[in-house]
């Protein structure tokens, strides 16, 4: 299995993971991307985000979606810690982790997880945030295993990049 940078060309087989790997969730009020054009911008825009894939034998089985700038723009942060970060451009944000369900349970979330820090530290960043549905244990354990601190109902964590793991 392999990690590497996601392109315009992984459209399709992104969307495929996400669809497949939030088809449960979504009953429990959680549905990942809702727009095939989303994921397309996303991709496109490489200066705010950066999107990573994990394949086997050449098939994309998972990946991990970061944004890197902006990120108040679109997230209300301050309403999710007390104090609040000021200093928001130094925080990054997942978006959005998959991996297919056919894939799960191999270590292939864990390794898109600790690319997503990797990006994140490389880039300067202080901090990273992610919101983890309850409805997936596993993300959880992964979420306290890499010193995630819940920030709001067990489901926002922050981990403080500044700090080994």
């Amino acid at each position: 299995m392999r990690i590497r940078e996601a392109t315009v060309e992984d459209l399709d087989a992104i969307w495929n993971v996400a669809r497949e790997a939030f088809r449960r969730l979504k009953t429990m009020g959680y549905d990942g991307p809702r727009h095939k054009g989303d994921l397309l911008h996303f991709l496109e825009d490489t200066d705010t985000f950066r999107t990573y894939v994990a394949e086997e034998d050449g098939k994309i089985v998972g990946f991990v979606m970061l944004r890197v700038k902006d990120i108040n723009r679109r997230f209300r942060f301050d309403r999710l810690e007390d104090p609040p970060i000021k200093d928001r451009e130094n925080c990054a944000y997942i978006m959005y982790i998959a991996v297919h369900p056919e894939y799960q349970g191999r270590g292939i979330g864990k390794r898109l997880f600790e690319k997503a820090l990797e990006e994140a530290k490389k880039l300067g960043k202080r901090c990273l945030f992610g919101e983890f549905t309850t409805a997936s244990p596993a993300v959880i354990r992964l979420a306290l295993k890499y010193r995630g601190k819940p920030i709001v109902a067990d489901v926002w964590y922050k981990f403080d990049l500044t700090r080994e793991t």
